[in-house]
C-alpha cells in the first residue's frame, strides 16, 4: 500500500539515550526522508504468509546536542507502527499489535549498518550509538519497538537529486559540469568502498563534500550484504540520477565502453 507518514510532528522533539554513563539528549532539527512498510488490516489479520507480522516506519534526521549545540549527528529511527486502519485506534487496541522483532526491512539495514561500521567503511557515517526501546503509553503503538541509531553526520552538501534534473530543487544538476564529474568520480569511490566493507548501497542520499571531493552515501533503507557479483559499472551513475541515458534504451548492470547519448 502506499507509505503512510509517521515521522510528520517529531522535528523539535529530544531523544535521550539511557545506555551511556553521559546525559545525553538529542534535538531532531531537520527531517531528511521518511518511510513505512505498513501492512493492510485484512495482511495482519487474514493474510496467512503475513498474520500477525507487524509494521514498521522509519525516518532520518539531522539532530542536535542540547549539551553541545555545536555538535550535530545523524539519526535514524524504527518504530513499530499499527496495521493501516489502526492508527486512530485506542491506545489499548494499538497495543495489542505490539511486538519487539523488526520486519525484514529495517533489520537488514540494521545489519547492514553493523557491517559497515564493523568494516570501518570510509563512505558512510558510522554507528555512535545505537539503543533498542520501547514505545510509551503515547507511541503509535504502546510496548512495541523503537529504535534509535545515532551517527556522525556526514560531511558536505545534500545533492538532494530529484526525478526531473530540470527540478529547480535538484543541487547535483544545478552544478557545472566540472564539479558533477567530481561528484560522479567520488561517487563511485564511495560505492566500491562500500562493496568492500560488505554491503551493496540501494539509491540513498548522497552528500557531497567538495573540499574533500569525497561523497558519503546516507540511506539504508532496502541495501543489503554485498556479494562476488557486486561489481561496479557507470549504468549505476543512471541508476543515482548521476547521469541520464537515451530514452528507451535497454541497460544492464554490465560495462558499456561508450557514453554516446548520456546526459553528464
Amino acid at each position: 500500500m502506499a507509505n503512510q507518514t509517521f515521522f510528520d510532528q517529531w522535528v523539535g522533539r529530544i531523544i535521550e539515550f539511557t545506555n551511556t554513563t553521559e546525559p545525553t539528549g538529542w534535538k531532531l532539527e531537520d527531517k531528511y526522508s521518511q518511510g513505512s512498510d505498513q501492512a493492510t488490516a485484512t495482511q495482519y489479520f487474514e493474510d496467512e504468509d503475513q498474520l500477525g507480522e507487524p509494521s514498521a516506519a522509519w525516518g532520518a534526521f539531522c539532530c542536535r546536542n542540547i549539551y553541545n549545540p555545536n555538535e550535530i549527528t545523524f539519526m535514524r529511527i524504527i518504530m513499530q507502527v499499527p496495521c493501516a486502519g489502526f492508527e486512530y485506534a485506542t491506545s489499548t487496541e494499538r497495543a495489542r499489535q505490539a511486538s519487539d522483532v523488526l520486519t525484514v526491512t529495517p533489520a537488514t539495514e540494521i545489519k547492514c549498518l553493523e557491517t559497515l561500521t564493523k568494516n570501518k567503511c570510509k563512505a558512510t557515517p558510522l554507528i555512535r550509538q545505537h539503543e533498542v526501546m520501547k514505545q510509551d503509553g503515547d507511541g503509535i503503538v504502546p510496548g512495541g519497538f523503537l529504535h534509535c541509531i545515532l551517527m556522525d553526520h556526514a560531511p558536505g552538501v545534500d545533492l538532494k537529486r530529484t526525478l526531473r534534473i530540470s527540478s529547480p530543487d535538484n543541487k547535483f544538476w544545478s552544478l557545472d559540469f566540472e564539479e558533477r564529474t567530481r561528484i560522479r568520480n567520488a561517487f563511485r569511490d564511495a560505492w566500491v568502498e562500500w562493496v568492500r566493507a560488505g554491503v551493496r548501497p540501494t539509491c540513498g542520499h548522497l552528500f557531497w563534500d567538495s573540499i574533500s571531493s569525497k561523497v558519503s552515501i546516507i540511506g539504508f533503507n532496502q541495501s543489503d550484504l554485498a556479494s562476488p557479483t557486486d561489481v561496479w559499472t557507470d549504468v549505476l551513475w543512471v541508476d543515482w540520477q548521476l547521469a541520464e541515458c537515451p530514452p528507451g534504451d535497454e541497460w544492464s548492470k554490465e560495462e558499456h565502453g561508450s557514453h554516446d547519448g548520456w546526459t553528464l
